[in-house]
């Protein structure tokens, strides 16, 4: 374990049945990233049959520069394509995003 690496927080991605639970911030980008790679798998994989996609089962997050003024995380996370039969097709797949968050500007007013 490398402790330079941020736990990327993949037992608790937000789905269906938990809609009621408050997501911290590495949560939240977790749940963009694996919108991506949804997105990204549907789009880009022609198959005659239904592929679906597990949770994903590992990953971390980096964050390369924490700035006042934008941090840039870098994301990778793992995980499994299953056909329709339940048979996984493929065993890892890796996605690496780069996100560069910038702070909303905010007005005091008196």
């Amino acid at each position: 374990y490398d402790e330079s690496l941020g736990l990327f927080p993949v037992g608790r991605i937000k789905n269906d049945d938990e809609k009621g639970k408050r997501q911290n911030i590495d949560e939240y980008f977790g749940q963009q990233l694996y919108g991506i790679l949804n997105a990204n798998i549907i789009c880009n994989y022609y198959h005659r049959d239904s592929i679906s996609i597990d949770k994903p089962i590992d990953g971390y997050l980096t964050i390369t520069n924490n700035s006042l003024s934008e941090q840039i995380i870098n994301a990778q996370i793992q995980v499994d394509l299953t056909s329709y039969t339940g048979l996984v097709i493929a065993h890892i797949y890796l996605i690496e995003k780069s996100l560069i968050i910038q702070p909303k500007q905010s007005m005091l007013i008196i």
